[in-house]
């Protein structure tokens, strides 16, 4: 993951996140510690409010749009 990345991840920010269960849904991140590589996300079931720290690995695995597209450098050789 990149510093880029990392500047994507803040509170409000809605994303998926996989369930202990194997279910995956979204969910709202409410935190971001960026010490400890994770964030806390938020969301509601059954009219409950629920949460869980979810680390930035398994985040970005299951958020494919956070990923920064890749920038290609051509660089051009001449030989005299």
């Amino acid at each position: 993951m990149s510093d880029g990345q990392l500047q994507l991840l803040e509170i409000g920010l809605k994303i998926d996140i996989k369930r202990t269960d194997g279910r995956v849904h979204s969910a709202v991140i409410s935190a971001v510690d960026l010490a400890a590589k994770y964030v806390k996300v938020e969301w509601y079931e059954k009219g409950e409010a629920k949460g869980k720290d979810v680390d930035f690995q398994d985040l970005f695995e299951l958020n494919k749009h956070l990923e920064l597209p890749k920038v290609y450098h051509i660089v051009e050789i001449v030989f005299f």
